[in-house]
């Protein structure tokens, strides 16, 4: 069985499903990227905390630079590599299905991780 056969079934197959819910990779996704994006914060406040500035704004800085880059790439990037492919972000499974659920995952987890009692 070639790879472009196993294409053309996996595609026959989703049609005929009717898909309607949900995929599960692209309700896996968003909580992935926001656990990730959780821990990235944390590192990041943490490493930029031992790092000598001179002042708190520049502190701040730092960490702000940190942040937008890895969120950027994170956020972005990462979804238009895995869809780079496609031709229809559309459709069910597709980028934008992945990203409204990324953005809804995103303004429910975060805030329950920061105040989550981790260390109870």
């Amino acid at each position: 069985v070639t790879l472009d056969k196993m294409k053309l079934q996996y595609s026959a197959d989703a049609a005929h499903q009717g898909s309607a819910s949900p995929s599960l990779a692209s309700l896996s996704i968003g909580p992935t990227v926001c656990v990730i994006n959780s821990a990235i914060s944390f590192a990041s406040y943490q490493l930029t905390s031992w790092e000598q500035h001179s002042t708190h704004s520049a502190q701040e800085n730092s960490l702000v630079i940190k942040l937008i880059g890895v969120y950027l790439f994170n956020t972005t990037f990462v979804f238009f590599a895995i869809h780079a492919d496609d031709t229809d972000w559309f459709k069910p499974g597709g980028l934008a299905e992945d990203a409204t659920f990324m953005l809804l995952f995103n303004l429910v987890l975060p805030p329950v991780l920061t105040y989550w009692p981790f260390d109870s």
